[in-house]
């Protein structure tokens, strides 16, 4: 009772736990999140017992949420590279029915659609790079332009801009920053058919000028690896114990800038004194 004779009222607050997110392998390699609450559909995760271990928590969340979105069909699927991303997980793939109520979402689609992945060859074997590495990051931080701000390799008007568009990667190719033999490693040979740069804004192409012949900026990478092991398709010729450097490509107008091409390449060559192809 208080003072004046009122009843008195106290409550606890206990913290609310979330409901455990949970996968079972139904396949090799093939892991299910059954649905749950909200989910429409399961989730699936493609991955080793090693790649599930250590997953990042919050991309079996992503995975759910998207599994919860209206006219989801099948299921919520991620990728052995999955992690977390905006909304969707990045390697998260769903399909969505409109006649089903089905979305169309930025986060699905990518805010970096039509990015790359690139692999050079370095003529290089784990043993030569010995106490380089240091070296070799710092010279590659210095000779390939990448982030905000930063400027590419090539500089074009607008109009040679809408070339590049329409043309894709032939046009790189046609102009220097390239090989014949790329277009055959690159999907659609690096140009897509019905290419309109009109319906790209000019906001967007004048944002794209200051990185053509660059990395890019926001989530995109140059990485210097070894080969472990070699499977039966074997396109580039690779070797156990090579090294090779992949690269991550910001392309968000279009195909034209599939590396740096042969020029950037060869101003590469001269100031790091090591042979890169791709």
């Amino acid at each position: 009772m208080t003072a004046s004779g009122s009843p008195s009222v106290s409550w606890t607050c206990e913290p609310r736990e979330e409901p455990a997110i949970s996968f079972r392998e139904v396949e090799p390699n093939v892991w299910q999140l059954d649905p749950t609450g909200p989910m429409r559909v399961p989730g699936r995760i493609f991955a080793s017992r090693e790649l599930i271990d250590a997953l990042d928590e919050k991309v079996t969340e992503q995975v759910a949420n998207v599994a919860a979105l209206p006219g989801i069909v099948g299921a919520s699927f991620a990728m052995p590279d999955a992690h977390w991303g905006y909304g969707f997980p990045i390697g998260g793939v769903a399909a969505f029915d409109p006649d089903r109520g089905g979305i169309v979402s930025a986060g699905g689609v990518g805010f970096d659609i039509s990015c790359g992945v690139r692999t050079f060859t370095t003529g290089l074997k784990a043993v030569d790079l010995g106490d380089h590495l240091e070296t070799i990051a710092h010279d590659l931080y210095r000779t390939v332009p990448a982030g905000v701000g930063w400027g590419g390799a090539v500089k074009l008007t607008l109009a040679e801009l809408d070339e590049a568009l329409t043309g894709g990667a032939a046009w790189a190719v046609e102009n220097g920053w390239g090989e014949p033999d790329d277009l055959e490693r690159i999907e659609e040979r690096g140009r897509m058919e019905g290419a309109d740069p009109s319906r790209v804004s000019r906001r967007a192409k004048e944002r794209q000028l200051s990185e053509i012949g660059s990395l890019g900026s926001g989530n995109h990478y140059l990485e210097l690896q070894v080969v472990e092991r070699c499977g039966s398709t074997n396109d580039l010729a690779l070797k156990a114990d090579s090294a090779i450097l992949v690269a991550a490509e910001e392309q968000t107008a279009g195909r034209g800038r599939r590396g740096r091409g042969r020029r950037g390449r060869r101003a590469g060559r001269r100031r790091s004194g090591q042979k890169i192809s791709t």
